[in-house]
């Protein structure tokens, strides 16, 4: 299963859905993970900290067709629009 995991569109959001150790993780179970560049740099996560633990960094657009997006906050109506039918 291809999971994506975005940055947060909410004003001064600094969460992340999902850290390095829980990446490391998903991916011992067998799915792939694609995280936005820069998801965790409010955070105190740099990319190479969710490349080691092996996740890919991907464009946004291709994340919005992952099985299952991971987010904190609700989508807005406009990302609402990206994601994949079905």
């Amino acid at each position: 299963m291809d999971i994506g995991v975005l940055k947060e569109s909410a004003h001064q959001e600094k969460r992340v859905a999902v850290t390095p150790n829980v990446i490391s993780k998903i991916c011992k179970l067998g799915h792939n993970i694609m995280v936005e560049r820069g998801l965790g740099e409010d955070a105190n996560f740099i990319d190479s900290e969710y490349l080691d633990a092996g996740a890919v960094i991907a464009d946004p657009s291709n994340i919005w067709s992952c099985d299952v997006i991971l987010k904190i906050n609700k989508p807005t109506t406009d990302e609402l629009e990206k994601i994949k039918e079905n």
